[in-house]
């Protein structure tokens, strides 16, 4: 990843959207993904969180857990991301 990101409202290092640092990718009536997008300085990492509205996180927070795991709500839950096998 090259260059400066605009999009990015704030220089954290969890960023949620389509793509983190670009638009989400289009819908259509099958496939309505959302995803969650972790950056650095290095790396970009994204991660398909599910397919339907219900898996929007409707700007809510990110919440970094002492696990070190990433807490995300949507409308249908709470979904945990971490690191592992």
């Amino acid at each position: 990843m090259e260059g400066a990101c605009p999009e990015l409202e704030c220089c954290g290092q969890a960023v949620l959207g389509g793509g983190g640092t670009g638009p989400k990718p289009a819908s259509n009536a099958l496939d309505d993904s959302w995803y969650f997008t972790a950056i650095d300085v290095r790396t970009r990492w994204t991660q398909r969180t599910g397919n339907g509205i219900q898996w929007n996180n409707h700007y809510a927070s990110i919440y970094l857990g002492p696990d070190g795991a990433a807490y995300m709500p949507v409308l249908s839950g709470l979904i945990r991301f971490a690191d592992g096998p």
